[in-house]
């Protein structure tokens, strides 16, 4: 019996442990695999000539049961719109960097509707709204100082990867982004912020999130992030009214409650692997890299609307690779697979060749990138998601 009872008082002190921001954690747990990926077959974009497969951003947007795939190329700052279902150019508009309707170097897009699409320019800390003619109809900055000029130690430096989309709600335009602070300070893991949101009527922001706490225990115990590890990816639940965040080096996501802001840590982490190391302090900046390689990482997650589960990204180091004249890819992909209340339900290897960090879902499933040797040309391999 008092054995019974010290177990009990166990498991009510863990379940009361309070989470790293405001509500219980789910903690690592055991799961019986009951799903898994199974590629069906692939689809072919034929891109403009101009454009690099490999410097481009691109948004699914449906209109009229229509999917039309736009493509934001970097060499060009151009938006090009494709029918996604036969991979054929429908429009290209070359978007200017300056002048009345210049929306600078655009890093990536949101398209709220035809009439509304959202431009993101990292480095000029801008976005801008442009209409179905592409001109600009209203300009925001992102930019913390009051003058109007970034200032170090403040602010979000807002992220323009494909892994870190935009989203739309209630009215907020949501960019995700990293601590506008030198890694180095102690600032950036007590008070970065890495996401914001804008109200598009007043253009008005307020940051939404800030680094993990566990940031701020991983430096006062001497260690430090690397730069290929700032970044997170961020996607949305709408209907259920959250953000989800996923950090590079964290077994956990974020669950951010975007009606009263409130976040919740849940255990999602992958089987083959038990933690993500960071680097010394005193590790010299020329050693950080070979470090890095050696680390798996969660490199971004997506949320599939249609069967209601989350794909998490984990990149794991490919021991095989000898060198950079190898022509094996630096990592191994796996996908983690949680349903809508994050309960892993499987975990799926894909075969090598696989970009993780352009993924596009549909009604159909879940479209992962594929590497191939093309200058004009994108390929997507369909995976779709069974029970096993």
């Amino acid at each position: 019996m008092i054995k019974l009872i010290q177990y009990l008082l166990l498991v009510i002190i863990i379940l009361g442990c309070s989470s790293k921001k405001d509500e219980s954690s789910t903690l690592k747990y055991s799961y019986v695999e009951t799903h898994r990926l199974l590629p069906l077959g692939d689809k072919v974009i034929k891109l403009d000539s101009l454009t690099d497969p490999w410097k481009i951003h691109y948004f699914m947007f449906n209109q009229n049961y229509r999917k039309q795939l736009f493509i934001l190329s970097s060499l060009d700052n151009s938006l090009q719109v494709y029918d996604w279902e036969k991979g054929t150019l429908l429009s290209k508009k070359i978007l200017p960097k300056e002048g009345p309707d210049g929306v600078g170097v655009a890093s990536s897009i949101f398209v709220k509707n035809i009439d509304s699409i959202f431009v993101l320019s990292s480095y000029q800390f801008q976005l801008s709204l442009i209409n179905a003619d592409y001109k600009v109809v209203k300009r925001y900055s992102l930019l913390h100082s009051s003058n109007g000029k970034p200032k170090i130690g403040e602010g979000m430096f807002p992220i323009g990867k494909q892994t870190s989309s935009m989203g739309f709600y209630n009215n907020k335009i949501i960019v995700g982004g990293y601590p506008f602070i030198d890694r180095t300070e102690e600032s950036f893991y007590s008070k970065g912020k890495t996401s914001l949101s804008l109200d598009i009527k007043s253009g008005v922001f307020e940051y939404l999130t800030s680094v993990p706490n566990s940031y701020k225990v991983r430096y006062e115990n001497g260690n430090k992030i690397l730069a290929q590890q700032i970044f997170s990816s961020q996607t949305f639940n709408y209907e259920k009214g959250q953000m989800i965040l996923s950090h590079l080096t964290e077994p956990f996501v974020e669950v951010v409650n975007l009606n009263s802001k409130k976040v919740i840590d849940f255990y999602a982490g992958g089987e083959s692997i038990s933690e993500i190391l960071w680097a010394k302090r005193n590790m010299e900046n020329q050693d950080e890299f070979k470090f890095f390689l050696k680390q798996p990482y969660f490199s971004s997650i997506y949320y599939d609307k249609y069967r209601k589960v989350y794909y998490r990204i984990l990149e794991l180091p490919n021991l095989e690779k000898k060198d950079n004249y190898d022509e094996q890819p630096w990592t191994k992909p796996s996908v983690i697979i949680l349903n809508d209340e994050f309960k892993k339900i499987g975990e799926t290897i894909l075969p090598k060749g696989y970009s993780l960090s352009s993924l596009i879902i549909t009604e159909n499933g879940a479209y992962f990138r594929k590497y191939i040797d093309s200058e004009d040309t994108i390929l997507f391999t369909l995976f779709k998601l069974i029970e096993k």
